[in-house]
Parts: C-alpha cells; sequence; structure tokens
C-alpha cells in the first residue's frame, strides 16, 4: 500500500493490507498463540511461575467475547501447558558415549564396534557404540555412502576422532545438543564392515540411478539428474560444484519445495489425463506420492514445510474449502514445530 494524501484513504488501505496478513480460521489464531509465545518464552527462564502466570493471563481472557482474541490466547495457555508436561515429564535423554571413554579404550588399544542405526542430519548417523556389552549412543559422521546396506564397523579406537561442533553454522548442529556437541569421525578405509542392515532407501535411490544409466545418461548428465531428483549437491564433480555455486544455481540441488511441486506436477499432469480418475484421486494421489518421497529423503526440514504446504491445500480441496495463506503457513510451522521440533 502507499500513503494518500487523504488520511481516510489511507487508513482503508492500510486495512485492507492487514486483512490480507491477519489469519482467519480460528485455529490459526490458536497457532499463532502458540507459536508466538514459543518465540518470547525462548528468550527466557522457562520457570514454572512464570507458566503459570502465563497461563493465569490467559484464562483471564477467555471471558472476552471477541473470539479472535479468545482462540489466540487459548494457544498461549496451551503452550503453557506444554512447557510445564516438559518439565513434568522431560524427553528421555539418550546414554551418550564420552570422550573419556574414549580415551580410556584408547590407551588400552580395545577395538571399537559402531553400529550405524538412522540418518538424522545429511551425512551424521546416531549410532550405538559398544563397551563391555553396554550400548553408548554417538553420533558418526559418514559422507557419501551410497552402499544399499546400513553397516556396522569395527574399528581400532586410536583410529576414532572426536570433532566438535562448528558454531559459525548457526543453527545446523543443534541436533548435537543431546550428544555432547561433538561427533565422531572413522577412516573408512581402516574399518572393517561386521555386519549389514537393509536400507530400502538406499536402494530405491540406487535402483533410480541405474535405470538413468540404462537410459543413456553418464557423466554430468547423470550426476547433475540425479542430484536434481534427490535434492543432493554431492552427487556432483567438485569442479561442477564450484560452477553451480559461482552460477547461483547450487540452490537448485538442495531438496525444497521446487523439487516437491515438480514432482507431484507431474504425476498430477500424467492422472489428469486418465479419464476413470476421479476428483478426489487426483488430489490424494499426487499428495501421497510427495509422503513417499519425503520419507525416501529422510524428511528434510525445507521439503517437510512443502509437503505442509500441499497436504493442508489438498485437504481443503477435498472439502471445497478456501484457505487463507496466512493459515497455511502457521498450520506448517505448527505441524514442524510438533514433528521436527530440532529443525523448527
Amino acid at each position: 500500500f502507499y500513503f494518500s494524501e487523504n488520511p481516510s484513504l489511507t487508513c482503508i488501505e492500510m486495512r485492507k493490507f492487514l486483512d490480507k496478513l491477519i489469519p482467519k480460521s480460528y485455529f490459526a489464531h490458536c497457532v499463532l498463540g502458540f507459536l508466538l509465545c514459543e518465540r518470547v518464552i525462548s528468550f527466557i527462564d522457562n520457570s514454572i511461575t512464570l507458566n503459570v502466570f502465563i497461563g493465569f493471563i490467559s484464562t483471564g481472557f477467555f471471558m472476552l467475547k471477541k473470539r479472535r482474541l479468545f482462540w489466540f490466547t487459548s494457544g498461549i495457555l496451551l503452550y503453557s501447558v506444554y512447557l510445564l508436561f516438559l518439565q513434568y515429564f522431560p524427553p528421555v535423554k539418550p546414554d551418550i558415549f564420552l570422550t573419556g571413554q574414549l580415551e580410556v579404550m584408547q590407551k588400552n588399544n580395545i577395538p571399537v564396534k559402531i553400529q550405524l542405526k538412522r540418518e538424522v542430519k545429511k551425512s551424521y548417523w546416531a549410532s550405538d557404540i559398544s563397551i563391555n556389552g553396554e550400548k553408548k549412543e554417538a553420533i558418526v559422521v559418514l559422507k557419501n555412502w551410497r552402499k544399499d546396506f546400513i553397516p556396522t564397523f569395527s574399528c581400532r579406537s586410536d583410529h576414532i576422532k572426536i570433532k566438535t561442533a562448528q558454531k559459525t553454522f548457526g543453527d545446523y548442529f543443534n541436533f548435537l545438543e543431546k550428544y555432547g556437541d561433538y561427533y565422531l569421525q572413522l577412516p573408512l578405509k581402516k574399518c572393517e564392515v561386521t555386519g549389514e542392515l537393509p536400507d530400502t532407501k538406499r536402494k530405491i535411490k540406487n535402483f533410480i540411478e541405474s535405470l538413468l544409466i540404462r537410459g543413456g545418461m553418464e557423466d554430468y548428465s547423470l550426476e547433475i539428474s540425479l542430484g536434481l531428483i534427490f535434492g543432493d549437491s554431492s552427487y556432483l564433480d567438485k569442479d561442477f560444484k564450484v560452477k553451480a555455486k559461482e552460477g547461483g544455481i547450487l540452490h537448485l540441488f538442495a531438496a525444497s519445495g521446487l523439487h516437491i511441486g515438480i514432482f507431484t506436477g507431474f504425476i498430477y499432469l500424467i492422472l489428469s489425463r486418465i479419464s476413470f480418475i476421479n476428483y478426489y484421486a487426483l488430489k490424494i494421489i499426487p499428495t501421497t506420492a510427495a509422503l513417499f518421497y519425503l520419507i525416501l529423503l529422510d524428511f528434510p526440514v525445507s521439503l517437510s514445510r512443502a509437503f505442509c504446504f500441499i497436504s493442508i491445500l489438498t485437504v481443503a480441496s477435498l472439502f471445497f474449502r478456501k484457505t487463507h495463506p496466512t493459515d497455511v503457513i502457521l498450520y506448517s510451522a505448527f505441524f514442524i514445530f510438533i514433528f521436527d521440533k530440532e529443525n523448527y
């Protein structure tokens, strides 16, 4: 909007502008109160007294007749209840592998058995480390692992290095907080693979790669195709990656809404040409396929956010309801906070 010489006209324009930002649904106002309270509380001490005070303030507004304000303050109350729940029922902390334990093993030349479990961040795996029959948890970095199984390694303890999270990367290493803010680095050439667990996701990726190779793709074309399909720049050659960065197109090789939009749009286009596919199937099938694509890529937060957008719009279209952009953003932020708080 712009400021007019007529003050009344300026107020009307400003009101129209704000109407586009203000949530429309009552639940969106509740989510707004919840998330706003979370942001405020994150900068101060989460004491029980403060939570109870917020609860009393929120319940006081329940007597107001304005429904939007009622739902907004109920969101604040909901977050205070959430904090109280966390204080009385805190999440179980992992039994982490301590640096002192590694030092003792290195002095005594004790071999280390490491079982990788799941990839919590790209190339960073939550792992079990066996010590005298007990299992300790740690994060192990394993870059560019392309084999279709999850390995168990046996390494000499003096070959394992401890790396501290770099604070210069901002919030990227926040997932390491519950593991002691450090991770383990293995020399793969000096470690022996003693066990294998099936990895369905990697098998699917390798199968897609084999299809591209059968189609005649090789070298740069194969690397670019795999990087675009899986949103993974690690498939790219180092020289090409530098050129892509200089050209400002490296973001195309990071999983985002662009990838899931092209994927679901392509499926929608094919289904729309099939006569027996009805309206509901045309909405549900692409969204379901997007969910499998999200699982295949291990839930990167940028892709999760885009999937939330698609899912909300799909559900609204199934019931022939209109959605407001601010409502969609708030719902998506709320779902990511609940199901993927580490990357919120």
